[in-house]
């Protein structure tokens, strides 16, 4: 190819390549007659197109109409009005292929495009032996890109008609453009690579035969466009997912950490680029994260098995290169989705930017705003739903512990050079914390945390000391959150009943609590019976914070200052509490604030300020206290231009004064003297002017409420403050007589601007009146941009965490209904709030009362109605239809339910992702967004069988047998059988996440898990054995499905994602074993498909936990007791291969790991615990109460008497 190319380019052909110049005589030009018939007019062109005499130019303007007869004839009948053939058209048309100018040449391979349509025609096209001519064009480089472009579409219209008749010479050509198009700089090679990738996935054996593989792996280490590189390592990932393609395309995609592993490593324009080796670094980092966010990748480049890449990456750590280190630095960053902190030497700075509370940009008002923040900080309803992303995390965290990152980092952290050690630190703590909630105890917590680091420290090393000081306030720091950014969300929270909650009260400051201790309520039926708060607290909660709200280090060195001056002063001026009724004391403490005396706010002392605010001594209004209140009222009205016009720095912590505005009013509205109400009224009666100015002047933008102002300014907290007065009736009533609310709705209806719609909503308080609901339910059926009800229908979820007094009564009926909406986006939107809702049975109780007919809303709205049948009330409901629905799944939506999943999956891990509208667009972005990934969705089967009456109902009209015998066979050869064997196991999957499932599939001697593991440890195709593993991590999301799993050595974790310091306990929980009637699959013959159960017969006792329920219990059982469980226990070959799982309430983790380990009477112990870990042999004695449930075989082999502990 390589010296047909030269010959084409270089030869005497060269010197004709010119382009045709249109000629001025009529004669040249020709239309189609529109009198005549389509064959007639293809007769003429056809005789005209064979005369050589006919000109260059005539014949341009002949294929051009002959290509739009092909056109037309495709849209009708095949070619049947033209009376030609298609072998008749390409004899005609094979001459102009080879013709002089490019021009003719391009317009030929446009025609021959529109005369393809059947197999039947690729086949022709090739015995006619085009495709050299067609590869001639391809190759050719003198100014024809319009005739190479007609050419590659040429090939993309025969890969959509017959992939399996493409000719290898035309692969081999594209194949030779893609390994030569970076050097020569062809315009053609991304739509070259493209088509490669086309072929990958429709032919993929022709591709591996001519050498498409090495082409493909040696562009993407030479690509560093994200959306690029991503689409071709996925067709490196799709030929290592089935056996047969990977047995042959010999893909190795540990190559692709060369960059970071080989110093000397140089390729194609890097050698020449001055910025090389950056841009080696970011060609290597956009490959390895597209590998390892996919479960082949993963699979793949981490197995222990083969020649790791990961491990190569791991010890390349160790070397003392600092450009190496920080580019792994950056990938370990972007693969843990962690915001990398700013290249600086100070550990504070590092460690805001891995603060979940910090100021993050999405909560700016023209981003997210409160919306954005309260779903991010305020812990979800959903904390007990799997999650396939956190699965897939899950098992990254296992292979970093297996292949040591975390010893590599601390060398990393002890080096000499201070900005590597300082982000090294970092990730180091966030990995600890990951691995801590997500991985289980016997893995995790078995060995010493970072002995080398504290190695390193007790001798002395600065770098070591600082790190370790840097870890423990990165603890302290996680220890106070959650903790709100925004004085809104903060509202929010102390009006529902989330605040009474264990998570949030522990932070609380018990000497501003006046009044009994609250409850703890950890249900939504708290919000209902909750009592108002605003006696309770004052204008925030006063949670620690280790750090400033701000980013800066400039306000956290203000925040830290003021609080040090105003403690001072507490200790230096303030009275005991009975002096404050002193009339001296409290001149002096007004004299102090410089109210009365500067006119000038910048030089009050906002801290005296709020100290008088808060306390006693204004219950008793005074000429001078009267005119100090007078003077705050001034400074925050609007139309003074005081408060209004004080600039709002995004990120920045708030200035005092903010916080004392929300005191005022407390002080105004608490207080009965008459001159306070004066004072209140007059100043909402000026807002409520500035509103009514929004609305009726001609622009907007020339108000002082601009949407401008609102963004930059302290204008935005009036909205606050009007939120502060709906706390009580008196403020309310304020707020009436002055036409606020009035105002309020008529913005929310009329307006452009979506900012005055997101303050509107997110500053009211809904606790306890009906009028701001009121202004929220016209907000999200009436506001007049579709962004102004998204942002509505999304802040539902906000007001739903915080657990709201009686939201089940009035909000869940507004969900409800925004799932009507006209735009698609709102919809799902609203969709989302209420399939989190489902997961509170008090919210879903509610629901299921008003049966709201979702069908119609597509996949989303029957997964969400599938809830409805978990409880007996929607199972004895009228409107049930229970046999109609288990057929409904039945007969085809199980498999449906497959690539819901797997498109919820893919959306989540690629940049391939679904806007608002819920339709994937192009990869038309280089990052991928902050999304929260979605937890895997309801299933039927899962819901019928949380209760006995819909397990009855799926046993009688559900195909569970089937399902099984689908899952023993476990026949994955093609799409097809995937699928199927897909479905089954989600399904049966599903049925395990209550107990009344399990028991059923004890009884039917189904052995289901077992099967499980076989197909998720062996399997050779890696989809079936991805969905495996989520489907072992979706049944030990129960106490019921980790305890059986826990049977068959598969460990979990036993708390849910809102346990961010879980008391970690030991799995052996038996009481005279390590590991009691636990079975290991080392001795298991290869795999194969179709003798599933036959592997497991002979690779499995007959002593196992839940078979010997079957057994009459009359009959002996001391070889339960004692012979097997001893022979697991003791005589385990200590190099066989362990199975390790670990499970978060949906984080589940399944990796065969070889390893050599001593072997000692723990033998079997060790094979779950990381390599070089120490045993703990102190043993938990875990109570009945505490794991829910009696171990049979302990009962009846260890005492002999056969009988049933009470549970």
């Amino acid at each position: 190819m390589a010296s047909l190319h030269s010959s084409w380019r270089f030869g005497k052909r060269s010197k004709l390549q010119l382009r045709i110049k249109v000629s001025q005589d009529p004669e040249d030009f020709y239309r189609l007659d529109p009198t005549r018939s389509a064959a007639e007019n293809a007769f003429d062109i056809y005789s005209m197109l064979c005369r050589e005499e006919t000109r260059d130019t005539k014949r341009l303007f002949l294929l051009n109409a002959l290509a739009s007869l092909c056109l037309a004839a495709r849209k009708g009948s095949h070619h049947s009005n033209l009376r030609f053939s298609t072998e008749e058209l390409l004899y005609c048309l094979s001459a102009s292929l080879v013709h002089t100018f490019t021009q003719v040449r391009a317009a030929a391979l446009r025609t021959i495009r529109y005369a393809l349509s059947t197999p039947k025609d690729i086949k022709a096209f090739n015995s006619l032996q085009l495709q050299h001519l067609l590869c001639r064009s391809i190759d050719l480089m003198l100014k024809n890109d319009d005739e190479r472009v007609q050419a590659l579409k040429l090939v993309r219209k025969m890969l959509a008609i017959a992939p399996e008749d493409i000719s290898p010479v035309v692969v081999r050509c594209l194949v030779s453009l893609a390994d030569s198009g970076i050097e020569e700089n062809d315009n053609l090679l991304r739509a070259c690579l493209a088509t490669l990738a086309e072929i990958a996935v429709l032919n993929p054996a022709l591709l591996i035969v001519c050498g498409g593989v090495t082409s493909i792996t040696r562009n993407v280490l030479e690509c560093h466009n994200p959306r690029i590189a991503e689409s071709l390592c996925g067709v490196l990932l799709y030929l290592l997912e089935w056996p047969q393609t990977r047995n042959m395309c010999g893909v190795r995609l540990d190559c692709l950490a060369a960059p970071y592993c080989d110093f000397t490593y140089r390729l194609g324009i890097m050698d020449k680029n001055k910025d090389a080796r950056e841009l080696r670094y970011t060609s290597c980092r956009l490959a390895l994260l597209s590998v390892l966010r996919s479960w082949t990748g993963t699979l793949e480049f981490c197995d222990p098995s083969k020649p790791s890449g990961l491990k190569a990456i791991v010890d390349a750590l160790y070397l003392n290169q600092i450009e190496v280190r920080k580019a792994i630095l950056d990938l370990l960053y972007e693969l843990l989705s962690l915001p990398q902190p700013a290249w600086t030497d100070d550990y504070a700075v590092a460690l805001q930017a891995v603060d979940p509370s910090d100021f993050q940009d999405s909560w700016l008002l023209s981003n997210g705003f409160v919306s954005a923040e309260g779903r991010s900080i305020l812990p979800s309803l959903a904390a007990r739903a799997p999650n396939v992303v956190e699965q897939h995390l899950a098992l990254l965290l296992y292979c970093f512990l297996e292949t040591g990152l975390l010893n590599a980092l601390v060398e990393v952290a002890v080096a000499s050079d201070q900005f590597v050690s300082v982000r090294a630190t970092v990730l180091i703590g966030k990995i600890l914390q990951l691995m801590h909630t997500h991985l289980p105890p016997d893995i995790c917590c078995t060995c010493p945390a970072l002995p080398t680091l504290i190695g390193h420290a007790t001798q002395g090393n600065q770098q070591a000391n600082a790190a370790v000081a840097a870890l423990q306030n990165y603890q302290k720091m996680l220890r106070q959150r959650p903790a709100s950014c925004s004085l809104f969300l903060d509202s929010i929270i102390q009006g529902g009943a989330l605040i009474q909650t264990r998570l949030f009260r522990r932070y609380l400051n018990v000497q501003e609590q006046q009044g009994p201790a609250l409850q703890l309520q950890d249900t939504a039926a708290a919000a209902g019976s909750s009592v108002p708060l605003s006696g309770y607290f004052h204008a925030t909660l006063d949670r620690q914070r280790l750090d400033s709200v701000s980013s800066s280090d400039e306000s956290q060195s203000q925040s830290s200052s003021s609080s040090l001056r105003s403690s001072f002063r507490l200790k230096r001026k303030f009275m005991p509490q009975a002096l404050f009724d002193n009339f001296r004391a409290l001149n002096r403490l007004l004299t102090g604030s410089r109210v009365l005396t500067q006119t000038d706010a910048n030089l009050w002392d906002w801290d005296v300020i709020t100290t008088i605010l808060r306390s006693n001594c204004t219950r008793k209004l005074d000429f001078t206290l009267g005119k100090f209140l007078k003077r705050l009222v001034d400074f925050y009205k609007p139309s003074n231009n005081r408060f209004s016009h004080q600039d709002l720095v995004p990120g920045h912590s708030m200035p005092a004064f903010v916080s004392a505005g929300l005191d005022l009013i407390d002080v105004l509205v608490g207080s009965r003297q008459l001159e306070c109400m004066r004072y209140i009224t007059d100043y909402f009666s000026d807002i409520s002017q500035h509103l009514l100015a929004v609305t009726t002047s001609n622009r907007a933008h020339d108000c002082l409420f601009s949407p401008q102002h609102m963004n930059n300014t302290m204008c935005q907290q009036y909205f606050l403050y009007i939120g502060r007065m709906c706390r009580t009736r008196k403020g309310i009533e304020v707020l009436k007589n002055t036409t606020v609310f009035e105002y309020l709705i008529t913005l929310v209806r009329v307006t452009d601007h979506v900012c005055y719609v997101k303050l509107i909503v997110s500053g009211l308080n809904y606790s306890f009146e009906k009028l701001p609901r009121q202004v929220l339910e016209k907000a999200l059926t009436s506001a007049k941009t579709r962004s102004g009800r998204l942002y509505a229908t999304q802040f539902m979820a906000v007001l739903l965490r915080a657990r709201l007094p009686h939201f089940e009564v009035w909000g869940i009926p507004l969900i409800i209904h925004q799932t009507k909406d006209a735009d698609r986006s709102v919809v799902l939107a609203a969709m989302e709030v209420l399939e989190e809702a489902c997961h509170d049975k008090y919210y879903l109780e509610e629901i299921v009362s008003l049966w709201p007919n979702l069908t119609l809303r597509g996949d989303v709205g029957r997964l969400l109605m599938s809830r409805y049948y978990s409880l007996s009330r929607g199972l004895n409901s009228s409107l049930a239809r229970i046999e109609d629905e288990i057929k409904y799944w039945r007969n085809g939506y199980n498999k449906r339910y497959v690539l819901l999943v797997e498109a919820d999956t893919h959306s989540s891990l690629t940049l391939h992702i679904r806007n608002e509208d819920g339709y994937y667009s192009r990869r038309n972005c280089n990052q991928r967004p902050q999304t929260v990934p979605p937890n895997i969705a309801p299933h039927l089967y899962g819901q019928m069988v949380q209760t006995s009456q819909g397990m009855t109902a799926l046993s009688k009209y559900g195909d569970l047998p089937q399902l099984l015998d689908l899952l023993t066979r476990a026949k994955c050869t093609d799409d097809a059988e995937c699928l199927e064997l897909k479905a089954a196991v989600w399904a049966l999957s599903h049925a395990s996440t209550h107990a009344n499932g399990i028991e059923y599939f004890v009884e039917q001697n189904a052995r289901l898990y077992e099967k499980l593991i076989v197909l998720v440890t062996k399997c050779e195709v890696y989809s079936v054995r991805a969905t495996c593993f989520s489907a072992l991590g979706l049944i030990a999301g129960t106490q019921a499905g980790a305890n059986i799993l826990f049977k068959l050595n598969w460990l979990s974790v036993r708390h849910d994602r809102n346990t961010m310091w879980p008391v970690h306990q030991p799995e052996d929980w038996m009481s005279n074993q390590y590991t009691p009637v636990r079975h290991f699959y080392e001795d298991a013959p290869p795999y194969n498909f179709t003798v599933l159960e036959d592997q497991i017969d002979g690779s499995y006792y007959t002593g196992s936990y839940y078979w010997n329920l079957l057994i009459d219990q009359t009959e002996p059982m001391a070889g339960v007791g004692t012979g097997p469980a001893t022979a697991v226990g003791n005589n385990q070959d200590p190099n066989s291969t362990a199975t390790t799982t670990t499970m978060d309430d949906g984080h589940a983790l399944a990796l065969h790991v070889n390893r050599t380990l001593p072997g000692s009477g723990a033998a079997a112990k060790s094979k779950t615990l990381p390599e070089g870990s120490n045993l703990r042999q102190g043993k938990h004695q875990r109570s009945l109460s505490e794991s829910k449930t009696t171990d049979v075989i302990s009962l009846l082999g260890g005492g002999g008497g056969g009988g049933r502990g009470g549970r």
